[in-house]
């Protein structure tokens, strides 16, 4: 049996949008979101017949999208999506054995280094004098059309203490935001109480599909090519 359930607690197929729909796979049933895109019950009812499938089967658990001929399609975002769509990250930084995150908004160039701005007596600053290896993380939460989506960057950060450096970082700053900052690179130099800093990315990982171990969902990370 099949049926579909909106978000508004109706037992009614919807057109566009996204639904919830309970199917029966022969043992227990289960909810997956599944995009109907105009079409109606009939075609959900088709699921009955796909589960039978064992690979369409491990789709359906990994809530992955199903077109209408049973084949699985991507939902996540890409990693240059990521970056575009997504201004602020999260900056891992460590020093004596001692972890801090902070939020940040960020700029970027065409491979993937990252760029920002941050007071030199900050916690992460601080941090960076002393260790320079840091993480960031640029995030997407799930919704009703998109799987939970991340980006890893690695590598070292810098300083950038020339007017050139920051000449530089202003150009990839202002094209990400107008307003809140000093187009001067002056501004950021001698005894500037911020500076600009540069993250040189070496290694980059996204999420990948995850892969089920006996009832356990695990989710993996993949290694993606630096632009």
């Amino acid at each position: 049996m099949g049926f579909v359930r909106s978000g508004f607690g109706s037992d009614v197929p919807i057109s566009g949008g996204v639904v919830y729909a309970e199917i029966d796979s022969g043992q227990q049933p289960f909810l997956i979101n599944i995009h109907l895109l105009n079409q109606w019950l009939d075609d959900i009812l088709l699921l009955k017949e796909w589960c039978s499938k064992t690979a369409l089967s491990v789709y359906l658990k990994q809530g992955r999208t199903i077109n209408k001929e049973g084949h699985a399609m991507s939902n996540k975002t890409s990693a240059a999506e990521l970056l575009h769509q997504n201004p602020y990250c999260v900056l891992s930084t460590c020093h004596a054995n001692t972890p801090w995150i902070t939020p940040l908004l960020y700029a970027y160039d065409e491979h993937w280094n990252l760029y920002w701005i941050s007071s030199v007596k900050s916690r992460h600053s601080a941090f960076l004098n002393n260790n320079p290896k840091a993480i960031v993380i640029v995030y997407q939460e799930p919704d009703y059309g998109r799987k939970t989506s991340a980006l890893y960057i690695e590598g070292t950060v810098e300083v950038c203490n020339e007017a050139s450096s920051v000449s530089a970082a202003l150009k990839y700053y202002s094209a990400r935001t107008e307003s809140g900052f000093s187009n001067a690179p002056e501004d950021y130099l001698l005894d500037s109480p911020c500076r600009f800093y540069k993250l040189n990315t070496c290694k980059a990982q996204s999420l990948g599909e995850a892969q089920w171990d006996n009832n356990l969902l695990i989710d993996r990370r993949v290694e993606i090519e630096i632009p």
